[in-house]
């Protein structure tokens, strides 16, 4: 592995740990924090957020693997229930919101 290819993984790896840490949603803002974090200014060494993703998901399996299925599991329970709560709001009809009226005629 090549220098650059060490700094490129590295960079992947401290921006998968802030996002997954820190709660940082945007790759790309990860990406940034870790690069200014080793002092990379080189943004051909910077990885993609493919490689980030790859990063994130392997860090996950090491240091959330106990929590993650129950956080999992917790979240979609809170999305059922909001889907749930949510599902007397429907519309009769979804057809409804597509149709466009003929013009100069009033709904």
């Amino acid at each position: 592995m090549t220098s650059k290819d060490k700094m490129r993984d590295l960079l992947a790896r401290e921006a998968a740990r802030l996002m997954a840490e820190e709660g940082i949603e945007n790759p790309l803002r990860a990406r940034s924090k870790a690069a200014a974090r080793l002092g990379c200014t080189d943004r051909r060494r910077w990885p993609g957020s493919d490689e980030i993703d790859t990063a994130l998901l392997e860090h996950r399996r090491i240091f959330e693997a106990e929590t993650q299925p129950m956080e999992l599991l917790r979240l979609r329970t809170l999305a059922i229930e909001a889907m749930e709560f949510l599902r007397e709001f429907a519309p009769d009809s979804p057809a409804a919101c597509w149709t466009v009226p003929p013009v100069g005629t009033a709904r």
